[in-house]
């Protein structure tokens, strides 16, 4: 009984699959051209389309092989420290851009990454560069953080935070907000 239940799914599986496989071109009385699985229209034409390609993925390498050589002889950073902006920075309205730049020691190395952060939330890619521009920053004290990261996304090395305050204007009630004269 299992057997025969088999063969019948086998044969339904088989069956709606020739049906996926099949696609008609239609063509209007304006001359516009539709692609569809429904033969529906007497004017379908049924295409034969060629065979999917198939292929393998590629086997992975050892995760625990160094990437390169340089990668196996290198002994870790020393230092990691934000230069700028320092702790406790203000940042006026004028000034829409924060550059943030990353002391290390040693320089940074071949194939490892810089990931900036504000308050926690990575900004974009990690980079291979130990300065980067934070745009667009909101009103308010911000906490600025910077990672070194290698090629697997493991982290080297941490630098300490830096706190800044943005300072920008605000209008509260932009439309008809008038001051009231003193009694």
């Amino acid at each position: 009984m299992s057997g025969q239940l088999t063969a019948v799914v086998i044969l339904w599986v088989a069956a709606a699959m020739s049906q996926a496989a099949e696609v008609y071109k239609i063509v209007d009385a304006d001359g516009n051209i539709t692609y569809t699985d429904q033969p529906g229209a007497s004017a379908a034409e049924r295409l034969n389309l060629p065979q999917i390609n198939q292929t393998t993925a590629p086997a992975k390498r050892a995760e625990d092989k160094p990437a390169t050589e340089t990668e196996a002889n290198f002994a870790g950073y020393s230092s990691a420290r934000i230069s700028s902006p320092e702790d406790q920075a203000v940042i006026l309205h004028n000034q829409v851009n924060i550059i943030v730049q990353l002391a290390l020691e040693p320089q940074l190395q071949p194939g490892h990454l810089v990931q900036f952060s504000v308050n926690g939330v990575a900004q974009g890619l990690p980079v291979s560069a130990t300065a980067y521009q934070l745009d667009n920053i909101e009103r308010g004290s911000h906490r600025i953080g910077v990672a070194v990261v290698d090629g697997r996304n493991r982290t080297l090395i941490v630098a300490k935070p830096v706190i800044v305050n943005v300072k920008r204007h605000f209008k509260r009630n932009q439309s008809g907000f008038q001051l009231r004269p003193k009694k």
